[in-house]
């Protein structure tokens, strides 16, 4: 449409030729190409006798009212997309142009149209920001997204090896996270595991707690505190990407979620749906499938580990515990 309507949005058209909104304009299609006819000509004429005329309006969501009170929460829906594409539909601005990032590029991504059948293991990831949309307040134009990557990953020898299945982001209140948070784990199913990242401190082991025990009950679900920067994080997910070893199920969310990958890291897009991908590429790297992954000690059962080997021991006492830890073994 952009392409189309060149003379009255696109960024590189001619100054000299730029029409004006309400203006109309004359075209021709040579072959399969469309031609835009001089602006001050008079059509159609000897030289074009199927010359086409249309024309462009300016207008957004604000001039349309009856929209408005018949669906609220399109507006919502506006505010909610990616950066290039919220000033495109929102503001007007076709203008804008994605800054590139140094991390994913759009081409990276081969599309499935299904879900392969060989699938060994599937984790949905959660970046949580449990805040409400609000009026601009940083150079990213709002608040951070509650986000969430569905990945799973195939059997070895298939490519791509890892496949994004969903990817969503919203901006939510706490509770409506919990929400939103259960009522995608169910879609899910539980063969899906849960994972979120866990703030420090004490506050984030409770909200980790509260999310096993409560909201995910009945799930595999796990916190994880996360080290390193955004971009150090997403360097793996990033060097499969490179590879062609991501692709993505075709779904109407590609294109917004790989709007959010491209321009990374940029202070001017969010980072909350990449993060959320990097998250779910690291869990499926993590080897965790047996008892022992899944129980290993914490570092305060190590550190008392240690305090108890440096104590003497009694040799008799401990025979005694052990069954058939005695001399006459």
């Amino acid at each position: 449409m952009k392409i189309f309507l060149a003379p009255w949005v696109h960024e590189d058209w001619p100054e000299e030729d730029r029409a004006e909104s309400g203006e109309i304009r004359w075209f021709v299609i040579d072959g399969d190409e469309l031609v835009w006819l001089p602006k001050d000509g008079n059509y159609p004429n000897e030289q074009y006798p199927y010359g086409k005329s249309v024309t462009f309006i300016e207008a957004d969501i604000y001039d349309n009212p009856k929209l408005l009170e018949k669906d609220p929460g399109y507006l919502a829906n506006l505010n909610a997309l990616p950066l290039v594409e919220r000033e495109r539909l929102l503001h007007k601005n076709w203008r804008i142009r994605v800054e590139g990032g140094n991390k994913f590029k759009k081409h990276w991504f081969p599309i499935l149209d299904s879900i392969p059948d060989d699938i060994e293991k599937t984790v949905r990831y959660w970046d949580f920001a449990a805040t409400e949309a609000q009026p601009a307040n940083t150079e990213r134009d709002g608040p951070d997204y509650t986000a969430s990557v569905k990945m799973a990953r195939r059997k070895a020898g298939t490519f791509p090896r890892y496949i994004i299945l969903d990817a969503t982001w919203d901006r939510l209140s706490p509770g409506k996270v919990e929400e939103k948070v259960r009522e995608i784990a169910e879609l899910d199913g539980s063969a899906c595991e849960v994972w979120f990242e866990e703030e420090p401190g004490s506050a984030g082991k409770f909200n980790t707690f509260s999310f096993k025990t409560r909201v995910l009950e009945g799930f595999s679900a796990h916190g994880i505190r996360s080290t390193g920067s955004k971009e150090v994080r997403a360097n793996t997910f990033s060097s499969q990407a490179e590879a062609g070893n991501v692709g993505l199920l075709k779904s109407w969310w590609n294109h917004g979620y790989l709007n959010f990958l491209e321009p990374f890291p940029s202070p001017k897009v969010h980072d909350d749906p990449v993060d959320a991908g990097s998250g779910a590429m690291e869990q499926l790297f993590q080897k965790r499938p047996g008892v022992l992954d899944l129980n290993q000690p914490t570092e305060e059962e190590k550190k008392q580990a240690e305090e108890e080997a440096k104590k003497p021991v009694n040799v008799f006492a401990w025979a005694a515990e052990h069954e058939g830890g005695g001399w006459n073994e």
